[in-house]
């Protein structure tokens, strides 16, 4: 019980705490203000102190350099038995400690650090006491180190921290740090952990005393750090590791930092493999003159490694600085690598063979602005991927690298890809660009079916090209030029070897095109390309659509808001068409609307029914330009279209209409035709129509009017001279279908007809005169396969009949004829032979052929 008692048992000691107070003021010559002291007697004497503060020198600021609400002091026995305070260990928790570097330049640590060098005091570790204390071993758990500059705080701090310092030995001193860096501006997480130890002589001048550090950052994440040192995160993701040995004093420091990033990619990309980049530095490092000298850094890169050499200073506004960078025989498979990582879109199977080289140098001093010059070169550089249907041999590409031009602009021997910049910028090229299509490999390797002909082959990818590519990369963005003439087929390769998303359509042909593409790092926004494309001779496959589309020329534009394609003169089977098309360049998630104006000169339902029926399955030489099967999803699934449509003639089934225009929307398979008008059967015809091809089975619905027909032309359509005059119709009809026979049988609509001046010419009810109206009016009303007559009435010569009764598509007629006061004449028969009879008189009139 009275070792449980020594244990719990906490005596107040506060008549010692001015003594203690004094004490560690008088050691650290700061202020010390302490709260409360309790006396412990077991595990181990000593005392607990609360609210321990230590105030900081005025100059560094109002805040205290250290604060912890709890500090346990343990004492060594022997000093008991000589009876005075000796402290083997100071413990303090949960502390906060600030770091300040003061508008002279100097920490408030300094002093500090200097008192305690001169204090005659024994190495912590030593075993026997003796007439000077021994240092106690100080340590600090869980703690919060606080950075600042004068009396402004920085919101970068150190967190979770466990700290320890002690006498190694007569002179020199030892410490260590395990620390979590944050920000206190915002969340971080995966920032990794710090760690620091190391020793340094005791001396008069710490300034002057050797010392020895190593320092460790482990596990951080390239996109946390990135945020904790700049602000916000790059976008940039990896494992960093880094470690840092000092050696030496403060006037002359030897620096070593070897540092990796495992994993390095950008957040949007999932690398394949696994890939670590590490680097290795050494330097020296004067404080007095704030310089570093002899830098030497190595890269390894494979079988070839990048080198900076140099030294640098820091000035009162800027960095001098004298560097030199070198790389020798870098694969250019490093760079690819490197792409792949960096930039989306890059086929994940893109190789490359050929080597790097390069000289460059970095100068600035304070009498002129920062000099960057040299040059190098890609050395033998071919590209290798499936999205290449044969492998691109570029050759060597030369690079350069530039200073901002001042005062004016440069006088150079070929064309920018856009305007000069007006910072450092690195060069790629010019350098020709190899584009043409080798037939033969194509067909030895298999990659185009040797039932193909070579002639047609050939004169659809000309061999002839001569392309020139330039690019140049600053700290802010990049741009890149592309022109000449090459195959169609082999641009758009090449396109999606560099990442770009071109149109996925199957094109061939030739083409002439002058581009640009201009992008930012910020926020990895998608280049914007510009420029133009000149289209001849080239075909492009549609899903959906049974035949290639030939297009015999065409201008591609691309502008910073909009792609136009004007001037299309192309064909699709038997139909020929031009137009003009245009969209944004910007396009919400749910796509584009294109704006278009298509006009055509003969069009038949018949060339459309081979272009779009999915019936019709003809496995083309054309198939060859994507080696897929034929798709029965239609490309209209997925456009959204507004604009114009316009044919001189259409033809369908017999029935010819002409000057035919229209007002168009497609919008994702629904095709909404608004005030379509024609002439037609010799009048005008004005309507909407909406058409629907979300399903198997295409729907059709539309109304409208037809004036001033003449009704002579509707019997000749019908192949059977059987009414004249003049005549127009108000009419409303939905059918669906892919073939005559299901569109007739799935038929149903309205229609409201007025015909007058004419004759039934094939009709006898009195007489041998065929029966003539002046007027013929009534509703049709269409469904099964058949016309229903109601509210008909037929001015004539011998009265006014009421006619009613049924017309079917087999030209069957059951038709009735009711005059006041006369008979009724039924009609039966057909068309071209109907049978009269009068329903009381049973007699038949024949009808005059």
């Amino acid at each position: 019980m009275a070792l449980l008692a020594l244990l719990l048992w906490r005596p107040g000691a506060n008549r010692l705490r001015s003594r203690l107070t004094h004490s560690i003021s008088s050691a650290l010559g700061r202020p010390v203000e302490i709260g409360s002291v309790h006396l412990q007697v077991l595990p181990r004497p000593g005392f607990e102190l609360s609210h321990f503060v230590v105030y900081d020198d005025p100059q560094s600021g109002a805040e205290p350099v250290l604060r912890a609400e709890e500090v346990t002091a343990w004492l060594h026995l022997s000093s008991i038995w000589r009876g005075r305070f000796e402290f083997a260990r100071l413990r303090l928790t949960e502390p906060s400690f600030n770091l300040t570097r003061r508008d002279d330049g100097h920490w408030n640590l300094e002093p500090i650090l200097e008192r305690a060098a001169q204090t005659p005091v024994a190495p912590t570790g030593l075993g026997r006491s003796e007439a000077r204390p021994r240092f106690p071993y100080i340590e600090a758990s869980n703690g919060r180190i606080n950075f600042k500059v004068g009396a402004e705080k920085k919101s970068f701090a150190f967190t979770e921290a466990d700290f320890a310092l002690w006498l190694e030995s007569e002179n020199q001193w030892g410490m260590r740090l395990k620390a979590r860096p944050v920000r206190t501006d915002m969340s971080l997480s995966d920032t990794g952990t710090f760690r620091i130890s190391g020793t340094w002589n005791r001396g008069q001048d710490w300034r002057s005393s050797p010392l020895q550090m190593n320092a460790r950052l482990q596990g951080a994440q390239l996109g946390q750090l990135s945020k904790l040192v700049g602000g916000n995160d790059k976008g940039w993701r990896g494992t960093v590791d880094a470690t840092m040995n000092i050696t030496g004093a403060l006037p002359d420091l030897k620096i070593q930092i070897s540092a990796s990033v495992a994993d390095f990619r950008r957040y949007d990309i999932i690398a394949g493999s696994s890939t670590r980049l590490q680097a290795n530095c050494d330097a020296r490092y004067a404080n007095s003159e704030h310089r570093f000298s002899e830098i030497s850094c190595t890269l390894p890169l494979s079988q070839g490694r990048l080198e900076l050499t140099g030294d640098a200073r820091q000035l009162s506004a800027a960095w001098a600085y004298q560097l030199h960078l070198i790389a020798s025989n870098v694969p250019a498979q490093a760079a690819v690598d490197l792409v792949h990582r960096v930039k989306q879109r890059i086929p994940e199977d893109l190789t490359a063979s050929g080597v790097i080289q390069a000289d460059f140098h970095l100068q600035h001093d304070p009498d002129s602005p920062p000099s960057w010059t040299g040059n190098g070169q890609v050395d033998a550089l071919t590209l290798r991927s499936a999205t290449l249907r044969n492998e691109l041999t570029v050759g060597n590409i030369p690079l350069q690298l530039h200073s901002p031009i001042r005062g004016g602009k440069a006088t150079r021997q070929h064309r920018e890809p856009a305007d000069t910049p007006q910072e450092h910028y690195f060069e790629v090229g010019p350098f020709a660009l190899d584009l043409s299509d080798n037939v033969s490999e194509l067909l030895a390797t298999g990659k185009l079916s040797s039932t193909t002909s070579r002639a047609s082959l050939e004169k659809e990818s000309p061999k002839a090209s001569s392309a020139q590519a330039h690019a140049w990369f600053t700290a802010s963005g990049y741009a890149a030029a592309l022109s000449g003439s090459a195959p169609l087929q082999r641009v758009l390769e090449f396109a999606r070897t560099s990442g770009f998303d071109p149109p996925q359509i199957a094109l061939a042909g030739s083409s002439q095109f002058d581009l640009t593409a201009r992008g930012s790092w910020a926020g990895f926004a998608p280049p914007r390309a510009n420029g133009s494309i000149q289209l001849k001779a080239a075909r492009a496959e549609f899903r959906g659509i049974n035949a290639p589309v030939e297009i015999a020329s065409a201008s591609v534009i691309l502008t910073p808001d909009q792609l136009k394609i004007s001037n299309v003169s192309a064909s699709a089977g038997k139909l020929h068409w031009t137009g003009n098309f245009s969209r944004p360049r910007n396009c919400p998630p749910a796509g584009c609307v294109i704006q278009a104006d298509i006009q055509a000169a003969d069009v038949s339902s018949a060339m459309l029914n081979e272009l779009l029926n999915p019936g019709i399955h003809k496995q083309s030489w054309y198939r060859i330009l994507t080696g897929s099967p034929v798709s029965s999803n239609s490309m209209l699934s997925g456009l959204q279209v507004n604009g114009t449509l316009g044919a001189a003639r259409f033809v369908t089934h017999g029935l010819v209409a002409s000057h035919v225009e229209s007002k168009f929307a497609l919008d994702r398979g629904q095709l909404h035709l608004v005030n379509l008008t024609a002439s037609l059967l010799g009048g005008q015809q004005r309507g909407n129509w909406d058409l629907d091809f979300r399903s198997p089975s295409p729907r059709y619905s539309g109304s409208g009017s037809l004036q001033h027909s003449a009704m002579k032309q509707l019997g000749s359509l019908m192949h059977e001279d059987w009414i004249t005059g003049t005549g127009g119709a108000l009419y409303q009809l939905d059918f669906r279908g892919l073939s005559s026979a299901d569109m007739l049988a799935s038929a149903r609509g309205t229609l409201d007809f007025d015909c007058a001046t004419g004759a039934l010419t094939r009709l006898h009810l009195t007489g041998e005169a065929p029966l003539s109206f002046r007027r013929f009016r009534g509703l049709l009303a269409l469904k099964d396969g058949a016309f229903t007559l109601s509210q008909g009435k037929l001015e004539s010569p011998q009265g006014i009949f009421a006619v009613s009764g049924i017309a079917s598509f087999g030209r069957r007629l059951d038709l009735k004829f009711e005059r006041k006061g006369a008979p009724v004449f039924a009609v039966s028969g057909t068309l071209a032979e109907p049978h009269v009879e009068p329903v009381e008189s049973k007699a038949q009139v024949q009808l005059q052929r």
